[in-house]
């Protein structure tokens, strides 16, 4: 009978073709499928796993990092405690040269400027420009050969960087502005009677000081012109002594330290007299002497910080005088005769960065350039926020970030699976419908 042995087959043993209820005879066992799947989980949490292990020992060597650079750019073991600084400063660093010699350290550096970059241009031994980088490392060293000629120099005062990164230096022994490039090469000079200080307006102005008044230039390439100048030596208003620090106001105001006067002045841009902030002078013999009160004795460098304040070192009485730009009443003094960091001995000048919110101080008897902080210079909270960005602070948030950019990247691949895997079961459902009908 036809079939009648194979039916029996079928009854009577397990064909290995027999397939269960519902399934379609070309399809795996569900039990296949779902070992395939345990073993797919299992591998991927073991990736996982080790990736969250990868992930947080990258994590502790990039924090180990960060704890190296702001340990030792905010000084290292040598760092003052906080108790032992003058109230309201806070010491960032200091500089004492680029070597371990005496022909690599700073010599009574008289000046310093602080280019848009934030690179710190000092003026050291009267005799070389050196540059140095924000963390402190060496950055330039510009050493002329001594003398009267183009190219040479003789007896250096004053310093300052235009926007254009040009460093302009005063030279009282040929009376003139030296002009160099950041990577030392001259590229100018320009007649100056007697200059000792000089600054940028950030544009296209200067302003210089001699013995006995300042005056205003406007940078035109390789030449500038005149603008206007001011004063005679005396000890009359409109008179200056020697004066040792000059700043330009955001409204166009200048601020002149009438340095052997013991005063600060603002003049307009007419050089009309807005007011002026009275001292004390005092002899260098009494210089060590606390015995005054007066708020200038020797009112020296200057600058002006991110509030609009001006802002000025005196070399007697040890410290860092902050004037309201509007009045010339005095809103703070930070500072005290010392040796250790964080304190100064005859600091000469001054310059600020406003992006990093910190000071640079010649701290002249030192033979060192501080970095500093004091209250209220920086103008509003961006600004504080912009200090942030550029300090070691930005360097400790970066493991932070990379955690916070790899767990988003972790949770948005773990959907996007989840998103196939249901995109799978419903097209495997689909075909069971299909082949049921």
């Amino acid at each position: 009978m036809i079939g009648g042995k194979d039916d029996q087959m079928r009854h009577d043993g397990e064909d290995p073709t027999d397939v269960a209820e519902g399934q379609s005879p070309h399809e795996e066992p569900v039990y296949t499928e779902t070992i395939v799947e345990y073993v797919d989980n299992r591998q991927r949490k073991i990736v996982f796993g080790a990736l969250i292990v990868v992930l947080g020992l990258l994590i502790l060597l990039l924090a180990g990092s960060s704890y190296y650079v702001l340990y030792w750019t905010q000084g290292g073991s040598g760092a003052p405690a906080a108790g032992d600084l003058p109230e309201g400063l806070e010491w960032v660093r200091s500089i004492y040269g680029w070597g371990e010699t005496a022909d690599t350290s700073l010599s009574s550096p008289s000046d310093v400027a602080i280019a848009p970059d934030g690179s710190i241009w000092v003026i050291s031994a009267a005799q070389m420009v050196v540059g140095f980088n924000p963390d402190g490392t060496l950055k330039q060293v510009i050493h002329p050969e001594r003398g009267f000629e183009r190219g040479q120099v003789d007896t250096l005062e004053g310093i300052t960087v235009g926007p254009d990164g040009v460093i302009y230096v005063t030279d009282q022994g040929k009376g003139s502005i030296e002009r160099f490039e950041q990577d030392g090469t001259w590229i100018g000079q320009w007649p100056a009677n007697l200059p000792i200080e000089i600054t940028s307006d950030g544009s296209d102005r200067l302003g210089v000081t001699g013995e006995g008044g300042f005056g205003v230039l406007r940078v035109l390439g390789d030449t500038a012109e005149i603008l206007g100048s001011w004063g005679r030596r005396g000890t009359g208003e409109t008179e200056f002594d020697l004066p040792h620090g000059v700043a330009f106001g955001a409204d166009g105001k200048v601020f002149v330290s009438d340095t052997h006067n013991a005063r600060v002045k603002a003049l307009d841009q007419n050089g009309e007299v807005l007011w002026i902030t009275e001292g004390t002078p005092r002899r260098f013999s009494e210089s060590m002497e606390a015995t005054t009160t007066s708020v200038f004795q020797l009112p020296s460098g200057m600058t002006v910080d991110a509030s609009g304040r001006v802002v000025v070192v005196d070399p007697f009485g040890f410290n860092i005088t902050v004037l309201d730009s509007e009045t010339g009443s005095t809103i703070g003094q930070y500072g005290d005769y010392g040796v250790t960091d964080g304190l100064f001995a005859y600091p000469t000048g001054i310059d600020y960065d406003e992006d990093r919110d910190w000071f640079a101080v010649a701290d002249t008897a030192n033979n060192r350039v501080q970095v500093v902080r004091i209250p209220g210079s920086g103008g509003s909270p961006l600004a504080a926020l912009r200090r942030n960005l550029v300090g070691p602070v930005w360097v400790c948030c970066i493991p932070l970030f990379l955690l916070l950019i790899l767990l988003v990247a972790a949770v948005l691949r773990r959907r996007a699976r989840g998103r196939q895997d249901d995109e799978r079961a419903g097209e495997g459902a689909a075909a069971d419908v299909i082949e049921a009908g």
